[in-house]
């Protein structure tokens, strides 16, 4: 019984250095500091910003950092490059060969913070299609993105924009920001005419972000559009 007891305080007190280590990578020095920024802002843009407190910066940093949040910085993409292309040169653009690659992305010696993920390349823009959820999965429940790519035979799927999730369990259904799918604009809690910071794709498979309102993309011949 008392090695039990002395390894029990051995434990104790090897957890309680590595608090105290952890507290004092946090609070005392500047990447302490920039990762509960980081971490700040990722809560912030989640469906509990509430949150954020915990990161224990003060109010006055949350305003600041929830300002940026409200207010990116952002360019309209170049209007000169938006063109309408002719009927048979626009077919021989969709008939071109599809090339998809899938490159991992990592951290370096020199990131500040670890990560990893997925850079994806389609050589062929008209093979990019926005789709919206059928509600397969249960009444006024989204579905997953796995059901959602297998109903499209869809071979590379991610997700876009966002949802109003009452539940905070990721059962929403209800877009936000602007959605058009196929040329038609999806019912969201998106006024018509409010701009807001968008990626889209034209007819003509011509790429198009900056700050734009519903209206407007349609106007421009944009068949998928997402933005929160």
């Amino acid at each position: 019984m008392k090695h039990l007891r002395k390894i029990f305080k051995r434990i104790l007190l090897l957890l309680s250095i590595f608090m105290l280590i952890g507290i004092g990578i946090l609070f005392g020095t500047s990447y302490g500091r920039e990762l509960r920024i980081t971490m700040a802002g990722s809560i912030l843009t989640s469906q509990h910003p509430q949150y954020a407190k915990y990161t224990f910066l003060s109010q006055k940093e949350l305003d600041k950092l929830q300002d940026r949040i409200n207010h990116p910085k952002w360019s309209n993409s170049d209007e000169h490059i938006y063109k309408k292309i002719a009927g048979k040169r626009l077919e021989e653009l969709k008939n071109q060969p599809l090339e998809i690659d899938v490159e991992t992305i990592k951290s370096n010696k020199d990131s500040r913070f670890l990560f990893e993920g997925k850079l994806v390349t389609i050589s062929n823009p008209f093979n990019v299609k926005l789709v919206s959820h059928q509600g397969t999965q249960g009444a006024n429940r989204g579905e997953k993105i796995s059901v959602m790519a297998k109903r499209n035979h869809a071979l590379v799927a991610v997700n876009a924009s966002g949802f109003a999730d009452e539940t905070g369990r990721g059962g929403g259904n209800v877009a936000t920001g602007i959605v058009i799918e196929n040329g038609e604009a999806i019912d969201t809690n998106m006024d018509r005419y409010t701009p807001t910071i968008i990626t889209g794709l034209t007819k003509f498979g011509q790429m198009i972000t900056g700050n734009y309102s519903t209206q407007q993309l349609l106007d421009k011949q944009v068949v998928s559009a997402a933005g929160f």
